[in-house]
């Protein structure tokens, strides 16, 4: 009875310390929220090069897996394959990143600038033509003259800004020490975590499988095995399909627009590229920030922009990205703006990028689920 006595004594302890913890976390939680938020984000911020690295893998899996295959050809030994392949992706990749900075980024300075200093004389444009239409339209009641400098403040603003921001992205990189210790340390984790995972993906893989076949029961890692798969597939097409589509637009817009004389093409091209990344209406905010921009040199070329934005769109969506990426993740539009919302929300634009695969991959597995227990439910009804 003594011992029986003592024991219960213990468990009764044991669940009051467990009610107190709780408690403590409970009010803790409610006192310090933004502490609780915030560390989401650190632990991102801790393992982004983790993440970048995984990321940067399987975008380089494809490639390296057709440079493997015509490696293939002419040397027998695998390894010999894989460690070629991965060269050449990196080779590929160094070669694209190099290319950016010495062509694209001071062209890009070069119309910012150009744009800069011709936006007196677009101001006066402006000023010009909301005359014209006041005089036309008998407006003299609004207020224009405030309008026009709350629009020219925010111009001049948002110019200077990038402007800054552009030019001083190479200096800031490469002068504060801090920095560079920082940015070369991610950037070797990125680079090994990247490079482990292409060199030894197949043994990656079956030691996960192993693990999880081991330490779970023979149903859940079913499961996960089945899980895994398919967010493999789910995350590797949206990531490819995603840069993919970047690129194949802001290279189409540049083409387009030097053909047809359209002013500031890299900047504007370069805008439709970064903005294409945001799912749904991620070149459309491109392309009315541009038309804005154009607006300004010409209302005329603004709509015409406009109008080949938008046939470009079709063609792309409908011909150019369904051959080069193949189907789509099949998300429906309101997850993905949902998705989008709530991942820019907690983790800015990494989560616009990464809440999308995410969502998807839990819309699938719901949807076979519900329609696993109502084709049971319907049975049982029979």
């Amino acid at each position: 009875m003594i011992f029986m006595g003592s024991g219960m004594k213990e468990t009764s302890l044991k669940k009051q310390m467990i009610l107190v913890t709780y408690i403590a976390f409970l009010l803790f939680s409610i006192l310090r929220f933004d502490v609780i938020k915030s560390i989401p984000k650190q632990l991102f911020d801790i393992l982004s090069p983790f993440f970048i690295g995984v990321i940067l893998a399987f975008v380089l899996n494809k490639p390296m897996a057709l440079f493997e295959k015509l490696f293939s050809k002419i040397i027998k030994k695998k390894e010999v394959c894989r460690g070629l392949s991965i060269l050449l992706c990196y080779i590929l990749l160094f070669a694209v990143v190099i290319g950016i900075f010495m062509f694209i980024v001071p062209q890009l300075i070069t119309n910012i600038k150009l744009f800069i200093d011709s936006l007196g004389l677009y101001m006066k444009q402006l000023e010009k033509s909301v005359t014209d239409i006041t005089e036309k339209y008998d407006l003299e009641n609004l207020d224009l003259d405030a309008i026009l400098n709350e629009v020219k403040d925010v111009i001049k603003q948002i110019s200077t800004a990038l402007l800054n921001y552009v030019g001083n992205l190479v200096p800031r990189l490469f002068t504060v020490t801090s920095n560079i210790v920082s940015i070369l340390f991610k950037v070797v984790i990125t680079l090994v975590v990247s490079i482990n995972i292409l060199a030894g993906k197949e043994t990656l893989l079956r030691q996960a499988k192993r693990i999880v076949f081991v330490y779970l029961p023979l149903k859940w890692a079913l499961k996960i095995n089945k899980v895994a798969l398919l967010a493999n597939d789910i995350f590797g097409k949206y990531i490819v399909g995603q840069l993919t589509e970047a690129c194949i637009l802001g290279g189409l817009c540049f083409i387009g627009m030097n053909i047809f004389k359209f002013d500031y093409s890299i900047l504007i091209s370069t805008l439709i590229a970064i903005t294409a990344l945001v799912p749904v209406a991620g070149a459309w905010i491109g392309g009315g920030i541009a038309s804005i921009l154009l607006a300004l040199v010409s209302p005329v070329k603004a709509i015409l922009f406009l109008i080949y934005l938008m046939i470009l769109q079709q063609l792309e969506n409908n011909l150019i990205y369904p051959k080069v990426v193949g189907s789509s993740i099949g998300l429906p539009g309101l997850w993905v703006i949902f998705a989008v919302t709530v991942g820019g929300g907690i983790f800015g634009f990494a989560g616009i990028m990464l809440s999308v695969p995410v969502v998807s991959l839990i819309y699938t597995l719901v949807k076979e689920d519900v329609r696993k227990k109502s084709s049971s439910a319907g049975r049982k009804k029979l």
